[in-house]
């Protein structure tokens, strides 16, 4: 079942790269706003896992600025905080800071106190 999502990435990956050449403005942007989700996609379902997942996490992180330097959206902030929150060295560094710190909820939002 996971490989036909695998496939069916890697395929909308390829067609998507194939389209940004000579694309300009939104529509760019646009483009680099899906190839990031795809990349996620890929991260997310577990289909790429040690410096592949590396990889595919820095790719999706280069796509959201690229996507950004046209517009940046609610959309692209979001993806770019999994991005971060999937990183393996900011998951360690949340570890340590959660002997010391504890997290708690103010206006809506976690904070370390």
């Amino acid at each position: 079942m996971l490989d036909k999502y695998e496939t069916q990435i890697n395929t909308e990956l390829e067609c998507v790269l194939s389209q940004l050449q000579g694309t300009e403005g939104a529509h760019r942007a646009e483009l680099h706003t899906q190839i990031a989700r795809n990349y996620w996609e890929l991260a997310y379902l577990g289909l790429a896992q040690g410096a592949v997942l590396e990889h595919t996490l820095e790719q999706a992180q280069e796509n959201i600025q690229q996507a950004m330097t046209f517009q940046a959206t609610p959309e692209l902030a979001l993806l770019q905080g999994r991005i971060a929150l999937n990183n393996i060295e900011l998951r360690a560094l949340l570890c340590r800071f959660s002997k010391h710190w504890r997290w708690v909820w103010i206006n809506s939002m976690f904070c370390l106190i």
